[in-house]
């Protein structure tokens, strides 16, 4: 199932991607915290994320952003904090 989680991390923009599965078309939506989540259609559950500033805003507290990932893209906490960069 970790196969599934495709994460991409762009060091110099400071940028983390997250898809479950391969990255499609789909409609984005972005919250309250500046999170952009995927999904393939409106009201659907979504299948990716993109997070900007990631180690320089969310990364500082990791256990409430893999929570936060974990939660919207329905994956185990566990598969997520293996993926994550350091």
């Amino acid at each position: 199932m970790d196969d599934d989680l495709e994460v991409s991390y762009d060091e110099f923009a400071d940028v983390l991607y997250l898809s479950v599965g391969r990255p499609r078309s789909a409609i984005s939506s972005q919250d309250k915290y500046g999170w952009i989540w995927r999904s393939v259609s409106e009201g659907r559950e979504p299948f990716a994320v993109t997070i900007v500033d990631f180690h320089d805003i969310w990364a500082v507290d990791r256990t409430q952003t893999i929570q936060r990932i974990s939660s919207g893209l329905n994956l185990p906490s566990e598969q997520i904090v293996k993926r994550l960069p350091t």
